[in-house]
């Protein structure tokens, strides 16, 4: 399993989590054309990415989802509080697809929990993301650590 950074700050947020042939973009705060850029500086195109995973409606979290989904054809996995409070900047996706916090989803290869975390948003999630083999967590824009994400970071 691979994890890249390719951008975290108040101008935008995208990470890459790779296993196999699944390649799984968490937030997509950049431009379609920056993703794009920011891809390419490590060897990946938009092509490669399996489909977009959203944290919480924050617009440096979510401004290129829409974009993002359309020009690459990948479906877009967001809980409803956030798909209703993100609705008109998300515009249209390729496809969605919807998940309830705390219950857990497979996306490409990686099966994926979503759960819980403390921020001033609809429904914020952070994930849990392994292929059976590895887990990785992540969360971001926490509030404070709950005991939640303790339990669910802890391995």
């Amino acid at each position: 399993m691979k994890v890249c950074v390719l951008g975290s700050g108040s101008k935008g947020n995208c990470t890459l989590v790779e296993s196999g042939k699944t390649a799984l973009l968490i937030d997509a705060g950049f431009s379609g054309r920056d993703i794009t850029r920011r891809l390419r500086a490590i060897g990946r195109s938009p092509e490669s990415i399996t489909a977009v995973l959203v944290t919480h409606e924050h617009h440096d979290h979510i401004r290129g989802v829409g974009i993002f989904s359309r020009q690459a054809g990948v479906p877009v996995f967001v809980n409803g509080p956030t798909l209703r409070a993100a609705e008109k900047c998300l515009g249209r996706l390729r496809r969605l697809e919807e998940f309830g916090t705390g219950e857990s989803f497979a996306a490409g290869n990686l099966q994926v929990h979503p759960f819980a975390v403390s921020h001033d948003t609809a429904d914020p999630v952070g994930f849990v993301l392994t292929d059976g083999r590895f887990r990785v967590g992540y969360c971001t824009d926490t509030g404070k650590a709950t005991t939640l994400i303790e339990h669910h970071l802890r391995r």
